[in-house]
């Protein structure tokens, strides 16, 4: 996710690995993440609304301190997510990510003598992007899948917890003039 990728800036940190990085000692609900222009933060909670397609991401920026006026409404730091608008080449990429009990033994860091539980996790994700009209018109489609079983220690017995998740991110972009372009997402 876009999320762990952020602890890579110097400054930004993620000490509780929840997704939501503070910068230079500030909170956790001040760093403001914006995706295609469109702010990527709860405005309740401060904390982020949803994933991004990892295939999706052109540029992450990553902005901590010495921010401009374009940035406005948080005092932490700053990120700008630029997804890939298409090009004239057709672009095709399928991924899947794995995870078992067969690789990660009971998944839950747990030594006691409880049986082990089953437990597999799924993400296949695909992205396909290309020209519908040469140099003027483009499209992105991307989705991915998150399967999950998650092995939980409740001190009695090991019991694994499922979660599904869907993330879709289509786009068409055309060239309105040599300097504009307009996107739909």
């Amino acid at each position: 996710f876009y999320q762990n990728t952020l602890t890579f800036a110097p400054g930004v940190n993620d000490a509780d690995g929840d997704g939501n990085p503070t910068v230079h000692g500030s909170r956790s609900r001040d760093f403001r993440a914006a995706d295609a222009g469109v702010s990527n933060v709860d405005p309740l909670t401060g904390q982020f609304f949803g994933f991004v397609n990892s295939e999706s991401i052109e540029v992450i920026d990553v902005v901590t301190a010495g921010a401009g006026v374009e940035f406005g409404r948080a005092q932490g730091g700053f990120a700008r997510i630029v997804q890939k608008q298409g090009s004239n080449d057709f672009e095709g990429v399928f991924e899947m990510y794995y995870r078992s009990d067969l690789f990660d033994g009971d998944g839950a860091a747990d030594n006691s003598d409880l049986p082990n539980p089953g437990f597999d996790s799924y993400q296949p994700s695909v992205q396909i992007s290309g020209p519908i009209v040469k140099d003027k018109l483009w499209y992105r489609l991307s989705h991915e899948l998150i399967s999950e079983e998650d092995p939980v220690n409740t001190t009695t017995e090991l019991v694994t917890v499922n979660t599904e998740q869907w993330i879709h991110s289509d786009q068409i972009t055309w060239q309105v003039s040599p300097r504009n372009k307009l996107a739909v997402l």
